[in-house]
């Protein structure tokens, strides 16, 4: 017994979805463009219907039911062009071999050989190499090193083997090593005058890449250390700290203050410890801001991406992008509730850290050749926006729309 037809407002997916939501297994809202390839800025495409079905469907191959206009599935020109590429790379004799079809068929079944003749194209490197302790570690086709992989293989096969083709140190993965400090409890500052010139350092060498930390908010934090260093609270010290230690690798390595030489993996280390207890979202945290943590764990990422460790800062990134999703602040003015208004200038705050990690999550994909932590349907357009309205070009702005583009172009390759 057939189905009652289901009235579109009943409906929990539309009849059909385009051509970029099929292929990615996206739910597509049937519009054109649709949500989706409105985010990811492409053309949006939907399948050409038959105007009707024909009565007859052959099985055999070859046959003249087969090739009758009737029953030849339509193309829309994605799928023409990448019919083309497979005739002309894959099957040169494809022309005399003809496909049936069914009323169950699915069409874009010939997209499947299609990614293997692309990939006759596309010259991509997917590479393990090592880090600094000899263990294997993945790196995609955005990286440096699968791109020197495809140099190397690219002069090798016209000119032969040679001391540059043959070289396998390129192999390895420029990493610092880091052996993690144990924490010495409460650590005492340079002097003061070291203390605010290292705090200066930070907010000018990170402008423009990461915003979050208030500034008075930290220089208030080192005034009240050497006054009253016992009622400093435990997130104020702990991001004090990282950004001490993030001041120290961006300052001057030729720098004539000995205090500085080697203190800044011993800063991050207390950072860490004091952190520590606040790590799991569900423990009780007191009368702290819930968005602190977050703050800590993008300072961290950004203090060992400016350390060289971008393994370790992939890993911190990845932590942040997951206590953003936990906090809500991925969905921008949806999640700004006005019965709990926070101050204006907390709300711009929020809004700049989760800007800040959106930077540095495709900063380290497009470095490392991996999958972006912060997903192109989870976040909405209010969330990037500059927390200071549309008429204000913020000083992230730029940042975040080259960052836009990246991760367009990771998508696509």
């Amino acid at each position: 017994m057939a189905r009652s037809k289901v009235t579109m407002e009943n409906r929990k997916r539309v009849p059909q979805a385009c051509n970029t939501c099929r292929k990615r297994k996206q739910k597509c809202d049937g519009l054109q463009p649709c949500k989706v390839c409105r985010k990811r800025n492409v053309d949006c495409q939907y399948r050409l219907r038959k105007a009707s079905k024909s009565p007859t469907y052959s099985t055999t191959l070859g046959s003249p039911s087969a090739e009758s206009p009737s029953t030849k599935s339509p193309e829309t020109p994605e799928d023409s062009d990448s019919m083309d590429t497979i005739e002309n790379t894959v099957h040169p004799n494809q022309d005399k071999m003809k496909r049936s079809t069914t009323p169950d068929f699915d069409y874009k079944f010939s997209l499947a050989p299609v990614s293997d003749a692309e990939k006759l194209k596309i010259h991509g490197y997917s590479c393990m190499v090592l880090d600094y302790q000899k263990r294997f570690t993945f790196v995609g086709n955005s990286a440096i090193q699968s791109f020197m992989a495809w140099i190397k293989d690219t002069v090798r096969d016209r000119s032969g083997p040679s001391d540059f083709t043959e070289d396998r140190n390129w192999s390895q993965l420029p990493e610092a090593p880091f052996m993690a400090p144990q924490p010495l409890g409460p650590y005492d500052l340079p002097r003061k005058d070291t203390t605010v010139t290292l705090v200066k350092l930070y907010f000018t060498k990170t402008s423009g890449f990461i915003d979050v930390l208030n500034q008075e908010l930290i220089e208030s934090t080192v005034n009240q250390f050497y006054s009253e260093p016992n009622r400093v609270l435990v997130p104020d010290k702990c991001l004090l700290y990282l950004t001490l230690s993030i001041g120290l690798a961006l300052g001057d390595p030729q720098g004539n203050d000995s205090h500085s030489h080697g203190v800044k993996d011993q800063l991050f280390a207390e950072a860490e410890a004091l952190s520590r207890p606040y790590d799991v979202y569900e423990r009780p945290g007191g009368h702290y801001d819930a968005s602190w943590f977050l703050q800590v764990l993008v300072l961290m990422a950004y203090y060992m991406l400016a350390t060289s460790r971008r393994n370790l800062a992939y890993e911190y990134c990845g932590r942040a992008v997951r206590r953003a999703y936990t906090l809500g602040i991925h969905r921008g003015n949806e999640t700004e509730v006005d019965n709990f208004a926070a101050p204006q200038g907390q709300r711009v705050l929020t809004r700049n850290i989760w800007r800040s990690l959106f930077i540095l999550d495709r900063f380290l994909a497009a470095s490392l050749g991996r999958p972006v932590a912060v997903s192109d349907n989870e976040y909405s357009d209010s969330s990037l926006a500059s927390p200071f309205g549309s008429s204000t070009r913020d000083i992230l702005d730029p940042a975040v729309e080259a960052c836009q583009i990246i991760g367009q172009t990771l998508n696509s390759i």
